[in-house]
């Protein structure tokens, strides 16, 4: 109803940027990204000095992991409004997930005294600390971090993480264990320690936490991601690919999981449609070798030898930035923190 009302204020004043905004606004909550982003970019061009319709942009390009187009509108809702907590997490995040660590701490430090007690800023403030060599400030983040965790199962999830990210996966599994047994429907807690068995090599078992993770939060995209990925490596593709679509129902902008068809369908000996599923992988993922390399596989199959041979050389060129192995398991730079990513 609240659609068809701005559509009729649209109708009647298409100089409304208020309409524009608030139907942004409706997309959003529906989550009709591409219709919410367009509404919301009529609005700017209206209101450009309103910064709460850059906050929305900013945020809609957030929610679609699109965290690089996020940055410049956040940044200037932080620049108009350097006491809004809500746009300096959110650029800080933005910058966390795009390996800015730096800026993620220039942006948080100044909301220390309002968000010293909230243990995702603090874990958020020092990873970025971490990563960034600011000894002082990793050392005070992680002490308040403790303090404020103390003993609670959310504590133990961050810490779990927090292994994850230096590849401890012993001291990452206490950690998660513990989470999990103070209290098993905790959000995301199976998900990381379905990331330790796959670390381990133990796929029934990474398979079972992340059925468990879905049982809790449904609508998480990367949990069915991993699924996919489970499946594709004990050679259950029908059961993989329906993972692999349930992520893209949730979230068309999981690279992986085109990627993850595209696999399969190349398996099948369906080149044309593998080559849809990369070309969407392409779009969201444009420099990663394994997909130019798969996609120049495909397109030999399909007899186009020339572009074949343009996307063979940018996998090559681009190689040396993907880790070994990375042909077979997509590296695309996305979701690193589904847990944060979802707040």
């Amino acid at each position: 109803m609240a659609e068809a009302r701005f559509l009729e204020v649209i109708k009647l004043d298409p100089q409304s940027a208020a309409a524009w905004s608030n139907l942004g606004v409706v997309y959003m909550r529906q989550r009709k990204w591409d219709k919410a982003l367009h509404n919301l970019s009529e609005a700017r061009k209206l209101a450009p000095q309103i910064a709460g319709i850059r906050l929305d942009i900013g945020l809609v390009h957030f929610r679609t992991s699109n965290y690089e187009a996020a940055r410049a509108p956040l940044s200037s809702v932080v620049r108009d409004q350097p006491d809004s907590v809500q746009a300096r997490f959110l650029l800080a995040l933005c910058d966390f997930f795009t390996g800015h660590f730096r800026e993620a701490v220039q942006t948080l430090e100044p909301i220390w005294d309002a968000e010293s007690a909230n243990i995702n800023y603090l874990y958020v403030l020092t990873i970025s600390a971490e990563k960034s060599g600011q000894k002082d400030v990793y050392e005070r983040a992680l002490k308040q971090l403790m303090k404020t965790g103390q003993n609670t199962p959310e504590m133990h999830l961050l810490m779990g993480k927090a292994h994850l990210l230096r590849l401890e996966d012993d001291k990452a599994k206490e950690e998660l264990d513990r989470a999990n047994q103070a209290n098993p429907r905790l959000p995301f807690v199976h998900y990381y320690l379905a990331m330790v068995y796959k670390m381990r090599g133990d796929l029934n078992q990474a398979r079972d936490e992340l059925l468990r993770d879905i049982a809790i939060e449904p609508d998480i995209a990367y949990s069915y991601d991993q699924l996919g990925q489970i499946y594709y490596a004990q050679q259950k593709f029908a059961e993989a690919q329906k993972a692999f679509r349930d992520a893209l129902q949730r979230d068309h902008r999981v690279a992986d999981a085109y990627y993850g068809l595209a696999k399969i369908l190349r398996q099948q000996k369906d080149y044309a449609g593998a080559l849809r599923q990369l070309n969407d992988a392409q779009r969201l993922a444009p420099e990663s070798a394994s997909v130019h390399y798969m996609k120049g596989q495909v397109l030999l199959r399909l007899g186009r030898r020339k572009e074949a041979t343009e996307e063979l050389a940018q996998a090559t060129a681009l190689n040396s930035k993907e880790p070994p192995g990375a042909k077979e398991e997509l590296e695309t730079g996305g979701i690193k923190d589904p847990q944060l990513a979802s707040q």
